[in-house]
């Protein structure tokens, strides 16, 4: 299953499309979503959007994922940074799994370039 945002924009429907998940989940709040890829509950989290999360919504979760190996970066694979001079803003996406984020991040390519 894959946890998405409830409001969706074209690059979120395009990575649907792109991933062909088995099942969606349409829940609220990044964190709950990285709590269901932590527990084994999705495989993972994408949200393939140009702002909407911001580093507040991410750190923490992070810190659970990595704990636990599990990955959390933007949609290219490149992880987020969280010093004070950073934009607010996740603005290359979330992307949280337990599992192969090498296959997300190539399957979310041609949509990763979108938020440039």
């Amino acid at each position: 299953a894959l946890p998405i945002c409830t409001h969706g924009t074209g690059t979120v429907a395009d990575s649907i499309h792109a991933l062909r998940p088995d099942e969606i989940l349409k829940v609220g709040g990044c964190g709950y979503k990285c709590l269901l890829v932590l527990e084994g509950k999705a495989s993972a989290y994408v949200f393939a959007h140009r702002g909407g999360t911001k580093k507040w919504d991410t750190c923490a979760p992070e810190a659970l994922l990595r704990s636990v190996g599990g990955h959390l970066s933007d949609v290219r694979g490149e992880r987020l940074l969280y010093h004070p001079t950073v934009e607010r803003g996740n603005n290359r996406g979330v992307l949280a799994t337990m599992g192969d984020a090498a296959w997300y991040v190539e399957k979310l390519a041609p949509i990763a370039c979108k938020l440039d």
